[in-house]
């Protein structure tokens, strides 16, 4: 039996104007069409300590608590040891909304379930590149019952064979000379 060991998290999504280098790379001439009344947000999501087993474990809320389907990237998907750890991905808002001051959250966790796709390329068309947007992310500030009072990174590596035994070498030739020593000191 295994238990899934991914936490959960919730980082707000602050809407930023494209760069013109931005807008070339992501016009997509057959990308799927934006209506009229939307922007298109699409960036990289990258956070430390982020990682998500699947893509329907992720989504975009708003402060009303409604959910915004993620299309991703699968070309600019990062996994590592079977999590996903790094993305590309874009969805749709209202016009309106941004305008009016709403708030977006990224928020991904055992219990958030989203109708996400995976496409090859993420974009938008050239009718619709004045209306493309990316974003930045902030954390929220954790109150102390939620503060963090360790953390333990271990990297593996699966292919290591015979190699972690070079590690033994140079303790072994410690323990022999403090031995050797020892033995030579006068009592």
């Amino acid at each position: 039996m295994s238990l899934p060991v991914f936490g959960g998290g919730r980082v707000e999504l602050i809407p930023l104007e494209f760069s013109q280098q931005m807008s070339e790379i992501f016009v997509i001439p057959d990308a799927q069409p934006l209506g009229e009344d939307y922007l298109r947000i699409i960036g990289i999501f990258n956070e430390k300590n982020f990682s998500i087993p699947d893509i329907k474990n992720i989504s975009v809320e708003d402060s009303l608590g409604r959910k915004y389907p993620l299309t991703l990237s699968s070309e600019g998907m990062l996994s590592e040891f079977d999590e996903i750890v790094s993305f590309w991905f874009s969805f749709d808002v209202s016009r309106q909304y941004i305008d009016d001051g709403g708030l977006l959250f990224l928020v991904w966790g055992p219990d958030v379930i989203s109708e996400n796709r995976i496409l090859d390329k993420i974009g938008i068309n050239p009718e619709s590149k004045s209306r493309a947007r990316t974003f930045s992310w902030k954390r929220e500030q954790k109150s102390d019952k939620d503060a963090n009072f360790a953390n333990i990174e271990v990297i593996a590596d699966s292919r290591a064979d015979y190699f972690f035994l070079w590690y033994l070498l140079p303790m072994a030739v410690i323990f022999i000379i403090l031995a050797f020593r020892k033995k030579t000191e006068p009592s």
